[in-house]
């Protein structure tokens, strides 16, 4: 493009080239990031100013657009057109923010330091001066880079699921776990004679995995116990499937389930027993295979991705069956399912104990045990011991999953840290990986846990906090550790109550700059001081144009970071949910006494 084009900003011989290169190369996938909801919108809409019809089909039809749906749809005639964005949605939970630069980081495709980010306000900056469209080609093609690396890593997983499941790779991108079963069990059904019923099933509750709360507080050498693969291992074992459920009473040979009485033919072996038996013997027969090459060789990799598509399908067996809107629907077969677990893992819990264990947490097909004044040996000696005894009395494996030497419970389910014995912190259920907290909170909060976790004092922590908020108060953090991301899920105009991310992202349109953000986009804001609810405050961090301090500079006008809001609703709940389990307060970040740790066990 000369420079002449960019001042007019005229985009046509881009676009003009990027379909010549379609042409020319002739893909069978084209992937992108967030590309349905942005990127095909945006050259859409570019093309139709230009009048270029999108011929990119195999047979030079034009793209189509799907309507509808949270997300928007793109198809291309004889080509794969794979949203990664989608994929990322669905199955990379641990990465909060979903941005394309935090997606590229966490599996290691490229570090966020290593490459040009730039805001919406710079894009447009960069594009109509001469002297900076160099950072403009480094983002884009920063962007290109990463996204090309994040469908390396991902797609082959999906190509080998679509395969398994008889789809093709964009349809089964779009794919919920439910709909990638039925797929599978339908293309199975045919192949074995078997009938595929209607979809028939009304929404009904049915109680789930037993949990036994866990025990407030630090605790020191605890080894976590696991039933491998708990639920497809019930279900073969007790011929679970919506075709051997039978009435109780009706047929004497039958297996029947514990609290809730639903009964199962023994035989013959049921569709899903039949289906989930071969693909875990397939799993198996792939594992062992494994073996035989080096973990860093393309046999071994591709080997690992079949295995894990097949450990994919088979767990997802058990939720599939609860589902309303399955074919396959047979909300007994869930139910017993759960029952069948709750009763194994009661059980592990009385004989866990009567070989003197204490359980301080059990959740669904997991228990934490401790051995109060043992060693780390003796401690493993008796978790062995209640794993051989479990697995010798129930068709299932109860492993030795973990060893922690220290792990804290806040008292609530699922929401826990430890340290292992490979040194390694294991973060579950608390704010640090969610992503509707800034970046200064999930800081503090990974900092007390280390604090708690390895030096042991929570007193320490407490100071560390204090630091923070004095540093805070002072205007010292940086504006990017302040910053919120929240995703926008549909239309602005769509929302009846405007949340705070929407809130920013009117103001952003509203601005000099202009920003429109589209369906899937994460909102950056920050929070000024002024009147109204908190979401009325909600600033856009796109159109900032400098920043000093506590005080930012937009569009000519000047405005106050509220500190307060970051200390009241930010840092202090982050660390208080920590430390309140050693009796600290949220006062006590003003003014806290000394503790000692032992205190605490």
């Amino acid at each position: 493009m000369s420079d002449e084009e960019y001042s007019r900003g005229d985009d046509k011989r881009v676009i003009s080239d990027f379909l010549q290169f379609i042409t020319e190369f002739q893909p069978d996938i084209v992937v992108g990031y967030n590309s349905d909801s942005f990127d095909w919108q945006y050259i859409r809409e570019r093309a139709r100013l230009h009048r270029i019809p999108l011929r990119l089909g195999v047979d030079n039809s034009t793209v189509h657009f799907e309507r509808g749906g949270a997300l928007p749809g793109v198809n291309i005639t004889g080509r794969l057109n794979v949203d990664l964005f989608k994929l990322v949605k669905r199955d990379l939970g641990i990465v909060k923010v979903k941005t394309l630069e935090n997606v590229a980081e966490y599996l290691g495709v490229m570090r966020k330091e290593k490459r040009v980010n730039l805001s919406p306000r710079e894009i447009t900056h960069c594009w109509f001066t001469p002297s900076e469209r160099h950072l403009l080609y480094e983002y884009a093609k920063a962007d290109a880079v990463s996204t090309l690396g994040i469908a390396k890593k991902m797609l082959p997983l999906q190509i080998e699921l679509a395969r398994m499941v008889g789809y093709p790779l964009d349809e089964l991108a779009k794919m919920g776990r439910g709909r990638q079963v039925e797929a599978f069990l339908t293309a199975e059904a045919f192949k074995r004679g078997e009938l595929v019923p209607p979809k028939r099933g009304s929404e009904k509750t049915y109680e789930g995995g037993f949990v036994l709360p866990p025990e407030k507080g630090l605790h020191e050498n605890v080894i976590a116990l696991d039933f491998s693969a708990m639920y497809p291992s019930i279900m073969i074992s007790f011929n679970i499937s919506p075709d051997t459920f039978v009435e109780s009473g009706a047929v004497k040979d039958v297996f029947i389930a514990p609290e809730v009485g639903h009964a199962f033919r023994k035989e013959p072996d049921g569709f899903f027993k039949r289906i989930m038996s071969d693909l875990i013997a397939r799993r198996r027969r792939l594992k062992a295979e494994m073996k035989r090459y080096n973990k860093e060789s393309p046999e071994y990799r591709l080997l690992d991705i079949q295995q894990q598509s097949i450990k994919i399908l088979t767990n997802s067996f058990y939720g599939y069956t609860g589902w309303s809107a399955a074919k396959f629907y047979k909300r007994e077969c869930a139910e017993a399912t759960a029952a069948w677990g709750r009763y194994f893992i009661k059980r592990t819990v009385n004989l866990a104990e009567e070989l003197g264990l204490k359980v301080i947490y059990g959740d669904t097909d997991s228990i934490f045990v401790k051995l109060p004044g043992s060693d780390r040996d003796t401690l493993l000696a008796k978790a062995k011991e209640v794993s051989e005894l479990i697995s010798r009395e129930f068709p299932l494996e109860l492993e030795i999953q973990n060893f922690f030497k220290a792990i804290f419970f806040t008292g609530k389910k699922k929401r826990y840290a430890a340290l292992t014995d490979r040194d390694e912190i294991v973060v579950r259920g608390l704010e640090v990986r969610r992503g509707d907290w800034c970046d200064l909170a999930k800081e503090v909060q990974t900092r007390v846990i280390e604090q708690i976790l390895r030096e042991k004092d929570p007193e320490a922590a407490v100071k560390y906090v204090k630091a923070v908020l004095k540093e805070l108060k002072e205007g010292k953090i940086p504006l990017r550790k302040l910053v919120i991301y929240k995703t926008l899920t549909r239309k602005i105009n769509g929302y009846e109550t405007k949340q705070a991310h929407v809130i920013a992202a009117e103001r952003a349109l509203a601005s000099a700059s202009s920003i429109d953000y589209d369906i899937g986009s994460k909102i950056p804001y920050i929070i000024i001081k002024g009147g109204g609810k908190t979401s009325d405050r909600a600033f856009p961090v796109d159109i900032i144009e400098e920043s000093h301090g506590t005080e930012i500079c937009a569009d000519g006008r000047r405005y106050q970071v509220d500190i307060a809001y970051y200390i009241q609703h930010q840092i202090i709940p982050v660390a208080h949910r920590l430390l309140q389990v050693f009796g600290y307060d949220t006062s006590s970040f003003e003014d806290a006494g000394q503790k000692t740790l032992g205190h605490w066990f």
